[in-house]
């Protein structure tokens, strides 16, 4: 993966890095409160790692472990607070300059410290209790390591999952990638769409998913838009141009475009509808022949 990424790092692939801007004492604070995705610090684990410093030579071997945290973690600090600078992006974009995957290379060895930590904790209590029969102490340990789980693991990761993935209560059809409006007008051209065909469409509305949801193939496979095929850029741009450009037109033969689909707009605040798409209710070149709420399918007029 490093290898691949190091040589792509060289070679003329559009690359935009996030450009995060964070302050750097929030960023600091979400890495060592391990708060980058949960709404609420936890400070529970920051405490063990507090003790885990504490006893950082007991470690032995894995001290070394410490190295990579703070390696990690000033990479993060970089990238959450001054990830539009050139050299750090060049030097993050390995992991995409991105934010969740950095952050989680500084979490992973600050949770081997934590466990430490707890490790100390539980030798300290260990020595002030009276000893008990190993049948008793390891299902207590089992009982309590449980009920600790399912009271303080388990809810906060999934809510954190359902909000990530757009799947949570307060989620609406227009926060959802794909709304089931739309897998709806997918399946209905995908009755309708020949095994060759390719479907002209805008890669921002979430019909990417066309494929892996009915086995259509789409113009725009994919959310990148850096490097698409040659005839997907310029129909993204020119396709409601189709009968004053003959370039679209020998585009759509090429791709052997028969049916359009148009979903309920981006699903990226910033990001504006392709242009080549939009309209088309007006056009004299395209028949419309499915609705609903959230999407709409045409068929190519010959």
């Amino acid at each position: 993966h490093l290898l691949g990424a190091l040589d792509q790092a060289s070679c003329a692939y559009g690359y935009r890095p996030w450009a995060s801007d964070q302050p750097i004492w929030g960023a600091l604070f979400n890495l060592v409160a391990f708060q980058h995705a949960r709404p609420e610090p936890q400070l529970a684990l920051t405490a063990l790692v507090v003790i885990g410093l504490i006893g950082y030579r007991r470690l032995g071997e894995l001290r070394w472990i410490g190295g990579a945290a703070v390696l990690f973690g000033v990479l993060w600090l970089l990238v959450a607070s001054f990830g539009g600078v050139d050299w750090v992006a060049a030097i993050s974009r390995p992991w995409w300059n991105d934010r969740p995957r950095i952050i989680a290379l500084a979490v992973l060895p600050l949770c081997i410290i934590a466990g430490h930590g707890l490790a100390l904790v539980y030798d300290r209590v260990r020595r002030r209790l009276r000893p008990r029969p190993a049948p008793m102490a390891a299902a207590a340990v089992a009982v309590l390591f449980g009920a600790g789980t399912l009271a303080f693991g388990v809810p906060g990761n999934v809510d954190t999952t359902a909000r990530l993935y757009h799947n949570g209560p307060d989620d609406t059809r227009e926060t959802l990638p794909v709304s089931e409006g739309e897998i709806k007008a997918m399946r209905v051209l995908a009755a309708l769409a020949e095994p060759d065909e390719r479907v002209m469409n805008d890669r921002n509305d979430g019909s990417v998913w066309m494929y892996a949801l009915t086995g259509v193939k789409t113009v725009a496979a994919h959310y990148d838009e850096n490097v698409p095929p040659k005839d997907a850029a310029y129909l993204e741009q020119h396709f409601r141009e189709y009968r004053t450009d003959p370039e679209v037109r020998a585009a759509v033969r090429r791709l052997n475009i028969k049916h359009v689909f148009v979903g309920d707009g981006s699903r990226f605040p910033r990001v504006l509808p392709d242009p080549g798409v939009q309209g088309l209710e007006n056009a004299d070149f395209v028949r419309l022949i499915y609705r609903n709420e959230d999407a709409r399918v045409y068929e190519l007029v010959p």
